[in-house]
């Protein structure tokens, strides 16, 4: 029964979230009280868009853990979803007053109190978690957003600057990152052409395959990889 686990345990981290479902199912049926299964079934159930059964899963696993943040922060998100807002607020403080140096605790609090209204609450936690990352530059864009909301133009214009200038600066490392692997595998593709004459495509496949799964790692979207790729090969020339 341990493979069971094991294996859901795999397909969840893969994120094959229906395999993990089901092999989860299984174990779950007859170890009711293992929270790392409920934890990953409950995750895998929001990925795959069934809210309830995800709130379901959590439940069971705050209720064995009641103290535990992370468990207590998930769960909050799954309410999110559902519109519980009042419900995920609750959770999202708990969480923080069980790890109030987390920015993340602060943010996501805040995330929802502007969700659900509570604008100047909302600002306050980001200002908290700003203070303790000063890099967060979705916690700035959205604080920045928030203030000007409520008519503070010139704090809001700077806070939109500083979380441009943050994620300039971010960009600017990723287009770095991923042309210095590019032109590396090119430099080696040219160095090894008469190994890949003898062994077509061989080595050149495996080194393209490097070079976009590293694209992958650093652009979770299919939106941001077309747009780096756009840029990444575009003529030279122009």
């Amino acid at each position: 029964m341990d493979d069971k686990l094991n294996r859901g345990i795999q397909n969840f981290r893969e994120g094959n979230f229906k395999e993990a479902v089901s092999e989860l199912n299984e174990y779950i049926a007859f170890n009711a009280f293992e929270v790392q299964a409920l934890y990953a079934r409950g995750i895998s159930h929001r990925k795959l868009d069934d809210h309830q059964k995800s709130l379901e899963d959590l439940d069971r696993a705050c209720n064995l853990l009641p103290t535990d943040a992370e468990l207590l922060s998930e769960r909050a998100v799954t309410k999110v979803h559902l519109k519980q807002f009042d419900n995920a607020i609750e959770d999202f403080q708990k969480a923080l007053d069980l790890d109030d140096k987390n920015p993340y605790r602060y943010s996501s609090l805040a995330f929802v109190q502007a969700k659900a209204g509570l604008v100047f609450e909302a600002i306050e936690n980001y200002e908290k978690c700003i203070e303790l990352d000063p890099e967060d530059a979705i916690a700035l864009n959205n604080l920045g957003l928030l203030e000007e909301q409520i008519g503070y133009k010139e704090s809001s214009k700077k806070r939109f600057e500083r979380a441009d200038s943050i994620m300039s600066e971010s960009e600017g490392e990723k287009f770095q990152n991923v042309e210095k692997l590019r032109d590396e595998a090119i430099e080696k593709i040219k160095s090894q052409r008469a190994d890949t004459q003898k062994k077509p495509n061989s080595k050149k496949k495996g080194l393209i395959k490097t070079y976009f799964n590293t694209i992958g790692d650093l652009y979770s979207s299919g939106e941001e990889r077309k747009r780096f790729l756009k840029f990444l090969f575009r003529d030279k020339s122009i």
